[in-house]
This record gives C-alpha cells, sequence and structure tokens, in this order.
C-alpha cells in the first residue's frame, strides 16, 4: 500500500472516529439516559477521586478502537452499501443489547427503572446515525460487491458447536476476570483513600447527557467488544 493511501485511509479511519463518537453523543441526548442517575458512592466514588479520568480522551479512544474495527470489516466485506451497512448497524447495536442483559441483573436497584431501556435508545439511535455514515466515508457504496471466491471452506455443525462454545468460555473467563480485577481495584482505592463528607454540589450529578460518564460507559463498551471480538 502507498503511503497516499495510508494517509487516505488514516484519514478516513479517524473521521469515522468522530462520527462515532458524535452519534453517541446524539443517542445519550435523545435517549436522555442520564436523567435521575444518581452519582457513585462509596467503592466507586473513591475510585473515581483516586483516579481521575479525562472524559473526552476516553470518548476519543472507544471511538477509535470502533472506527478501527468498523473500517477494517466495511473495507474487507464482500457486500457493499446497505447491505453491509444494516450488517454493520445489527453489530453496533449488539454491543448496546449485550449491556442492557448484563445490566438487568448486575444493576437491577442500583440504577433508575428507565436505564437499560433507555440505554437500548441510545444504541439504536447512535447505531442508525454510525452505520451508514460509516459506509459512506469509506465509499462503500459506490463500489459493487466483491466477487465471490471459487470455493470456501465450509464448516461442519460440530466444528461450529465446538468453536462458539470455546469462545463463550473464553468470553466468560475473560469478563469476569476483568470484573473482578476492576471491583478489587475499587476496593483497595476505597480503604486506602479518606473518607470525605457527600458535598451535594452540581458536579456529583450527571446533567444531560453526561459526557465524562458517556465516555466511560463507551470505554467499557468498547472492552467488551474486543472481548466478543
Amino acid at each position: 500500500m502507498s503511503a497516499k493511501k495510508v494517509i487516505g485511509l488514516s484519514f478516513k479511519t479517524l473521521l469515522v472516529a468522530i462520527v462515532v463518537g458524535i452519534s453517541f453523543i446524539i443517542g445519550a441526548m435523545v435517549s436522555g439516559i442520564g436523567r435521575g442517575v444518581p452519582a457513585p458512592t462509596g467503592a466507586a466514588a473513591a475510585t473515581a477521586a483516586a483516579h481521575p479520568a479525562n472524559p473526552l480522551l476516553l470518548l476519543f479512544i472507544a471511538s477509535l478502537v470502533q472506527a478501527i474495527v468498523a473500517t477494517y470489516l466495511v473495507l474487507e466485506a464482500n457486500w457493499s452499501g446497505w447491505k453491509v451497512a444494516g450488517a454493520l448497524f445489527l453489530l453496533s447495536l449488539n454491543t448496546s443489547v449485550q449491556a442492557a442483559i448484563e445490566g438487568t441483573p448486575y444493576l437491577r436497584g442500583r440504577l433508575p427503572s428507565h436505564f437499560i431501556p433507555h440505554m437500548l435508545i441510545m444504541g439504536l439511535v447512535a447505531s442508525a446515525l454510525f452505520a451508514p455514515l460509516t459506509v459512506w466515508i469509506l465509499g462503500s457504496f459506490r463500489r459493487g460487491p466483491r466477487e465471490a471466491p471459487g470455493k470456501r471452506a465450509h464448516w461442519s455443525a460440530a466444528r461450529w458447536t465446538g468453536t462458539l462454545a470455546a469462545t463463550t468460555v473464553v468470553f466468560m473467563v475473560l469478563y469476569y476476570l476483568c470484573g473482578y480485577y476492576i471491583a478489587w481495584r475499587a476496593r483497595r482505592s476505597a480503604n486506602s483513600t479518606p473518607a470525605r463528607p457527600q458535598s451535594g454540589a452540581s458536579g456529583d450529578r450527571w446533567p444531560g447527557p453526561g459526557l465524562p460518564r458517556l465516555g466511560c460507559f463507551r470505554t467499557r463498551r468498547c472492552g467488551r467488544c474486543c472481548l466478543w471480538g
């Protein structure tokens, strides 16, 4: 690949990353996901105080990783146009559905009742914006479908079952290891950080779309996408 093509592809990938971030911000604003969510307390508050993060940087990193994956999928796909846009939409929406499934048992009673449905709405709006714009930026609407290879290897049902079972086991192990590590870090930070009185200031709430927490939420979603991949 020539240097000109590398620069052009890098620029398009960066543009897709910006589209991803803006799409999820719009999705958060439309869904109203941040309304009524309480400020973190206990170990979560101590961790946030001990390890402050730049929300814009987190949002950009998460968006960039998703943009790199989306760019690879679109450019390597045999499909083109709305067909690949629809596949990308379903793939992006899947992460919101998965997050909702996880949040139902683990976050019940800790977040407002509207949070899970609004998270699905946010993912639906963001995916509907992100998928066709990504395909358009990468020029997939202008090219026709690729020629199918002469012969493809077909997996048997037993191989598919074994591969999916092994992938599921690996994902569950990695997922819970990450969860326990985060919980251990939070508990350690809570024990090492002196308690502070609750101020109740406006900074403790989650106003509007909640850009700081949206950045953290997008980063966690990005990690889940990497595990699924």
